[in-house]
């Protein structure tokens, strides 16, 4: 299964290569959509701000995406920019797995993610000149709202849909794997996908436990991220925490 995150400062070089890979491949089709390119000074600070995502297979950095709440002000009126939207960009997949649905299943996740989190509406911006990236959005369920011209940019070509829970994309990813100890990138309320026996579970990562908490097997010492799924306490390795018969209960720290 595929896995989604989002990317930290460590994926900026993975984030580049997929999107500059796809640059060049559009160029290379007489296509001038994203001509020139993509630097760290324009996809460091979307990193930073937790707006990029990336999907591995394994090891293999093959898709990534980004998602904001800011709309660009250039295309989206004052109005529309008040409403409780997202608005996705740069979403791109690996060449070597196009043709196989990880695009559209990567959309369908990103929709499904902003109706998880109470957005309205999934908002998109596109190549004016690319007609057929606008047949694929409006045949994959993107309603097309408008064209805004503007003499220096080459986008606009603007596309929205409403955000719905979609359990088969949902699923189609594990998000994040596992809550790494002392990894930046995870918070309490975090929500997760994760693996227990060969089973997917949804889960939200609670707080940290401490030496009350024992695991089913060996791990590192406290304090530490746990998933909270049900009545059931995880830790990073997906293997079931409880709190030892002989110790009283002092129960999660950090929830509340």
């Amino acid at each position: 299964m595929n896995t989604i995150r989002p990317a930290i400062a460590d994926d900026l070089d993975d984030v580049l290569a997929l999107l500059n890979a796809s640059s060049r491949w559009l160029s290379d089709r007489g296509l001038d959509q994203w001509g020139n390119g993509f630097g760290p000074d324009r996809i460091g600070p979307l990193i930073d701000r937790r707006e990029v995502y990336i999907v591995h297979d394994g090891d293999t950095p093959v898709a990534t995406a980004a998602a904001s709440a800011d709309g660009d002000t250039d295309f989206w009126t004052s109005d529309e920019l008040a409403e409780n939207a997202l608005y996705l960009s740069k979403v791109t997949i690996a060449r070597d797995r196009a043709g196989r649905g990880l695009g559209t299943t990567l959309f369908r996740w990103l929709v499904d993610q902003a109706a998880r989190n109470g957005v309205d509406l999934v908002r998109l911006d596109a190549w004016r000149t690319n007609r057929n990236l606008h047949d694929y959005y409006e045949q994959t369920g993107w309603s097309y709202v408008r064209t805004a011209e503007r003499k220096h940019r080459r986008s606009g070509a603007l596309f929205q849909r409403v955000a719905e829970r979609d359990e088969e994309a949902w699923m189609a990813f594990l998000y994040t794997g596992t809550p790494l100890n002392t990894d930046a990138r995870y918070a309490p309320g975090d929500r997760v996908i994760f693996s227990v026996g060969g089973r997917y579970r949804e889960g939200v990562v609670a707080a940290t436990y401490g030496l009350d908490w024992t695991c089913e097997m060996p791990t590192a010492s406290a304090p530490m991220y746990v998933i909270q799924s049900g009545s059931g306490r995880y830790d990073r390795s997906h293997h079931q925490v409880r709190r030892p018969a002989a110790r009283p209960a002092r129960g999660l720290r950090g929830t509340g």
